[in-house]
């Protein structure tokens, strides 16, 4: 018992403790589904889990792994199957495809419903359910976590560095970082051999840019990269901009779907989106705003951020500020007027 919980108090030291949800998912159902871009900490939160109820036989099913030889993945379920029937045993099926042929759903839905009664199903993956997957929810046979309870909270965040004496700013790590369990860490370790350093600095340093880089931004399919790389140049967008400037269908979908993996944040009440803070600086492939942006903009009275992309792109244009609101004149920076003109009283 001392030797468990002395490795407890090592991994909580290391990480943020965030298996509550998992605690919760199945004294309550017997499934869970984890769901998380890259990075988020879903296979940590899984393994932390798993070392708590070291006393729970499990195994784990990695699809990145299985996937190389389709052709015996249908039998390695059957033959888990067979054994959650016989034995005691929790199961992770660990980086689940978006989309599984009916086959291999058809196999873990009766895997659920045959098993013992003290097994668990842990369904880990960076894409939402499937519709197949979601039907367990509705039955109140799986329990759905989302990324965003994998996030670190700002309290998480100010006791993990108190553990490890970090002295970062907490309130600017979570503002920049939006709480992205990977970049938190990864902020620790960097801190603890540059203690002079600002969260700023830290965030522009080559470890955390190639780490964005490599460990979120490169996961993503190449449709996603490429609908980030038009977002990062704009203020921000909402479904009727995608719509006519860039001719997207779907386009509620594709946001909802980018805000879902943590890359997006929603403008409540403002009905828009844009870029999560993490990545302001950090998506390199940025393509140009072109005048289609800006003219999107200044027709649906948006002056502010049409003074915004006509700044990346270099264009000028003369537009009279005096028949703008107060309030949008005082948010127009210096730099994004070359003169302003006033007629001579008469």
């Amino acid at each position: 018992m001392k030797r468990k919980k002395a490795m407890q108090n090592k991994a909580t030291v290391k990480y943020i403790d965030k298996t509550g949800q998992l605690e919760e998912g199945i004294s309550r159902f017997p499934s869970v589904y984890i769901e998380g871009n890259a990075a988020v900490g879903k296979s940590v939160a899984v393994r932390m889990f798993l070392e708590k109820h070291s006393e729970m036989p499990h195994c784990l099913f990695d699809f990145f792994v299985e996937l190389k030889m389709p052709e015996k993945l249908l039998e390695k379920l059957n033959e888990l199957k067979a054994r959650m029937e016989q034995e005691t045993l929790w199961l992770v099926l660990e980086n689940m495809p978006e989309i599984l042929d009916a086959e291999v759903v058809a196999c873990l839905k009766e895997m659920l419903h045959t098993m013992k009664s003290e097994n668990r199903l842990f369904f880990v993956s960076r894409s939402k359910p499937q519709i197949e997957f979601l039907q367990l929810l509705w039955t109140d046979e799986m329990c759905l976590l989302p990324m965003r309870k994998l996030l670190f909270s700002q309290e998480e965040i100010r006791s993990f560095f108190r553990r490890r004496n970090i002295s970062l700013n907490v309130k600017q790590v979570y503002e920049k970082t939006g709480g992205w369990p990977g970049c938190v860490a990864v902020l620790a370790q960097l801190s603890e051999i540059n203690k002079e350093k600002s969260v700023e600095e830290l965030l522009k340093s080559y470890e955390i840019r190639q780490y964005i880089q490599c460990e979120i931004i490169e996961q993503l399919t190449r449709e996603e990269r490429r609908l980030l790389s038009y977002i990062a140049g704009c203020p921000w967008v909402n479904e009727k901009f995608l719509e006519d400037v860039w001719k997207i269908e779907e386009a509620r979908e594709r946001l909802e779907e980018l805000e879902r993996k943590g890359l997006l944040a929603y403008e409540r009440g403002k009905n828009r989106w844009k870029l999560a803070a993490l990545f302001e600086n950090h998506i390199v492939e940025r393509l140009p705003v072109t005048g289609e942006e800006h003219a999107w903009y200044e027709q649906h009275k948006y002056i502010v951020e049409m003074f915004s992309c006509l700044e990346k792109s270099g264009e000028e244009k003369v537009y009279d500020i005096a028949k703008m609101p107060i309030r949008d004149i005082h948010k127009i920076r210096g730099n994004q007027i070359a003169m302003i003109f006033q007629e001579p009283m008469t």
